[in-house]
């Protein structure tokens, strides 16, 4: 009776033991899990295209450090685990993010091409109507659009979504002031000129 109740006293404070040092353990698997999904997120560029999620990732990583440099390997444990959720959700968030403004991106640099299109092809069938003045100006903008328009592509190409949108945004307002120095151009071309006032007959 004694060697069984010794032989239970045994096996319960050897389980306390085991249990006891297995939670004193630093969360190594936990910890390294968590950092490279918040590598990954980083690299799906998270930071810019979903700030608020990765944020929150960064911040609980951030935290999790801070318990195991206190050694408070169980808070730790779950931070990490935490952490390592939140950075997965900034990754797939970035990702979509980013297919929508691909998306965006596309159609927009269709519209300003068809803009930039349209008011070369005006330009070039009316300049010889327009003064030498507006036709600077009007050239000048429309160069400007072309290249925006251009820098734009390689933007795209490089994955630089961000630049590439305000490259757009510029391209179009170029195409529109091309468009606006055209119109104004043409309707001082065609203005009509004050007629002299009639003078009665018999005066001069």
């Amino acid at each position: 009776m004694k060697q069984i109740r010794f032989t239970i006293f045994f096996l319960t404070l050897s389980a306390a033991a085991i249990t006891l040092f297995s939670c004193a353990q630093p969360p190594k698997d936990e910890e390294k899990t968590a950092k490279d999904a918040i590598a990954a997120a980083r690299n799906a560029e998270a930071p810019d295209y979903a700030s608020k999620e990765w944020l929150e990732a960064y911040q609980t990583v951030t935290m999790a450090e801070s318990k195991m440099e206190n050694k408070d390997y169980d808070e730790a444990k779950k931070l990490f685990l935490e952490a390592g959720e939140k950075a997965r959700a900034a990754e797939k968030t970035a990702e979509k993010s980013k297919a929508e403004l691909n998306t965006e991106l596309t159609h927009s640099k269709e519209t300003a091409q068809k803009a930039v299109d349209k008011v070369k092809t005006e330009f070039n069938r009316q300049h010889k109507k327009v003064s030498k003045e507006s036709v600077t100006t009007i050239e000048m903008a429309i160069k400007d659009a072309e290249s925006n328009l251009a820098g734009a592509t390689e933007l795209i190409a490089g994955g630089k979504l961000m630049d590439a949108k305000a490259k757009l945004t510029t391209a179009s307002s170029k195409a529109d002031e091309a468009t606006s120095a055209l119109a104004r151009a043409m309707t001082a071309k065609h203005k009509p000129m004050a007629s002299k006032p009639t003078l009665p007959r018999g005066k001069k």
